[in-house]
């Protein structure tokens, strides 16, 4: 009897992973709280990852050296930031045996691989503008009256 191929197997042979990395070298990393890091990553040579950084709450994947799978990070710094200064910033929580841990763990002047930003991201206007609806709606409530 003929074995039959999983097309999933067939597809895996087939498919090439097409992503494109761009190597930056880490320019800060320091302990921001318990088991969470502030890092910046230098990308002004990389003015294809800067243009492609267009709206807050956008992500990237990341890759660090000796790691089996590239974590997403969402950015933590806005458009701006990588328009003026060439940096992209991120907030990672550490967890032992994780991709965080490995990239904690570097120091600055390592390099990382990153992609170009991915996601439609969102508008922080309308974000900051509902945060202070229901902050005042919380106060009122509270308060017994209204503003």
């Amino acid at each position: 009897m003929a074995a039959i191929d999983n097309p999933l197997t067939t597809f895996n042979k087939f498919s090439q992973d097409t992503t494109v990395w761009t190597p930056t070298p880490i320019s800060l990393i320091e302990s921001a709280a318990k088991s969470l890091f502030h890092v910046s990553i230098d990308v002004s040579d990389a003015p294809e990852i800067v243009s492609s950084h267009t709206r807050t709450g956008q992500y990237l994947q990341l890759k660090v050296p000796d790691s089996p799978k590239p974590p997403f990070l969402a950015i933590a710094s806005p458009p701006s930031l990588a328009a003026a200064r060439g940096e992209l910033q991120f907030l990672v929580k550490t967890v032992a045996g994780s991709t965080a841990e490995l990239l904690c763990g570097l120091k600055n002047g390592d390099v990382v691989e990153l992609t170009p930003t991915m996601g439609n991201g969102f508008n922080v206007d309308l974000v900051v503008s509902g945060l202070s609806m229901a902050a005042m709606e919380a106060s009122s409530n509270e308060e017994g009256g209204v503003f």
